[in-house]
């Protein structure tokens, strides 16, 4: 049996240059990608965000010697079609 919670985030996407597509998280704004079409960058944007919450998980020297407090966390992304 598994404690985890699913988190639903606001994905904002642009349109920009040479038609390009821009993912961004709204709730967590370091977490931004782009792509050639919103197919690929609903993809990046997987990868970006899981790879923002493992960089949470890495040892920080600045925080002291304890280090960060961490946990493990599941994240489920529907998509939504405009």
């Amino acid at each position: 049996m598994s404690d985890a919670q699913a988190v639903k985030y606001t994905v904002v996407y642009t349109t920009v240059e040479d038609g390009w597509v821009q993912a961004q998280l709204a709730e967590l704004p370091g977490v931004v990608t782009v792509a050639p079409s919103r197919a690929d960058v609903a993809e990046y944007l997987l990868n970006a965000m899981q790879a923002y919450l493992l960089s949470l998980q890495q040892p920080d020297a600045d925080m002291g010697s304890g280090g960060p407090d961490c946990e493990s966390v599941e994240v489920a992304i529907t998509l939504k079609s405009a």
